[in-house]
């Protein structure tokens, strides 16, 4: 369903946000 596909993309963004916040990614 779209709602899964939705839930599955915020979760890979939230992930993103942190690592940037933790300073993985620069």
């Amino acid at each position: 369903m779209a709602r899964e596909k939705f839930e599955e993309a915020l979760k890979k963004l939230e992930d993103i946000l942190r690592k940037m916040e933790e300073g993985d990614m620069t």
